[in-house]
C-alpha cells in the first residue's frame, strides 16, 4: 500500500515575490529523494482589486478601509485603459505614416519624428498616471497601518502588490 501525505498551500497570503519549494519523499527502505523548484507570484491591476476585496470578504479589513484602498486602484484601472487606447492610436497612425510609400522620405522622416515625440509624451503620462495612483493607494494604505486598522501582514502583500505594479504595467 502506498502511504503520501499531500497539503496544499494557499499562496494568497504570500506576498509578490520569489520563492523556492522544497520537497522530500522517503520510502520504506528508508531511501529519501528531494527537489527543488523556483518560482514567483506576481500580481496584476484586476488581482490587486481582487486582494482588497477579498481582505474585505474575510473581514480582515473593514469596510472603510477597502473604501479607501479601492478608489485609486479602480480609476487607475479606467485611466490606464483610456490610455491604452490613445497610444494603441497613436501607434497605428505612426504605422501609417511608415508604410506610406507615397511620402517623400524627407516628409516621412519629419513625421515619424513627430509621432515618435508624441508616443514618448503619451508613455510618459501613462508612467506619471500609475506612479501617481499608486502613490495615492500606498498613502491610504500607510495611514492604515500606522492607525493599526490593516495588519502588517495585509499591509505587506497590498504593498508588494503596489511596488510591483510601478514596476510592471
Amino acid at each position: 500500500s502506498k502511504e503520501m501525505t499531500t497539503s496544499t498551500v494557499d499562496l494568497f497570503i504570500y506576498p509578490v515575490g520569489n520563492y523556492q519549494l522544497s520537497v522530500t519523499a522517503a520510502d520504506k527502505a528508508g531511501n529519501i529523494a528531494s527537489a527543488t523548484a523556483e518560482f514567483v507570484i506576481i500580481t496584476d491591476l484586476p488581482h490587486t482589486v481582487s486582494d482588497v476585496e477579498t481582505f474585505y470578504q474575510q473581514k480582515q479589513i473593514s469596510k472603510d478601509a477597502r473604501n479607501k484602498l479601492l478608489p485609486p486602484l479602480e480609476q487607475l484601472q479606467r485611466e490606464l485603459k483610456l490610455s491604452d487606447t490613445i497610444i494603441a492610436l497613436a501607434q497605428k497612425a505612426r504605422d501609417a505614416i511608415n508604410s506610406n510609400a507615397k511620402l517623400k522620405p524627407a516628409v516621412k522622416t519629419a513625421l515619424l519624428k513627430e509621432a515618435d515625440k508624441g508616443l514618448a509624451k503619451l508613455r510618459a503620462g501613462r508612467q506619471e498616471l500609475i506612479t501617481a495612483k499608486l502613490n495615492s493607494f500606498n498613502k491610504q494604505l500607510d495611514n492604515l497601518l500606522r492607525q493599526s486598522k490593516t495588519s502588517q501582514s495585509i499591509y505587506d502583500i497590498l504593498k508588494a502588490d503596489s511596488n510591483y505594479l510601478k514596476n510592471n504595467l
